[in-house]
């Protein structure tokens, strides 16, 4: 019996990361939250997730604050014909009844002017800001490996 009990601790313990709740406001889903954690001496960081929305209109993902960095800004990394490049973007929208995933390659929160190192195994909110739904806060897991989803 204690060694059931064991085993169901550890694999506890190590899927903590990917068991975590959902966040909700109105129609607005997040989940998979993870930001890349940071040695010392290194001023950005990235943070990934998933934005489901369930409501019949879109939504419009328009701005991210953290305390953590002087500025969160959404990039979207591309490679064409070889070369790869990270783009600026003022908003994401978010389909009425659709998801978009933000993703190591692809788009993602860049954390930039970290007011210290993002250490793993911690938690980080981020507010995120939608058009109709507002403001949504949520504790992102730091970790040393993003899981791929």
């Amino acid at each position: 019996m204690r060694m059931i009990v064991s085993v169901a601790a550890v694999l506890a313990l190590m899927l903590g990361g990917a068991a975590q709740a959902q966040v909700r406001k109105g129609a607005i889903r997040l989940s998979d939250l993870q930001l890349r954690a940071t040695p010392k001496g290194v001023p950005t960081s990235a943070a990934y997730m998933t934005i489901r929305n369930t409501g019949k209109t879109p939504d419009t993902l328009v701005a991210i604050d953290c305390a953590c960095a002087d500025a969160a800004m959404i990039h979207e990394s591309r490679t064409r014909n070889g070369v790869s490049s990270m783009a600026m973007l003022r908003e994401v929208a978010i389909p009425a009844g659709g998801q978009v995933r933000f993703k190591p390659d692809g788009l993602h929160v860049m954390l930039v002017g970290l007011k210290k190192p993002l250490k793993a195994g911690t938690t980080q909110t981020l507010t995120l800001r939608f058009k109709a739904a507002g403001a949504v806060k949520a504790a992102f897991q730091v970790r040393d490996v993003i899981a791929a989803r």
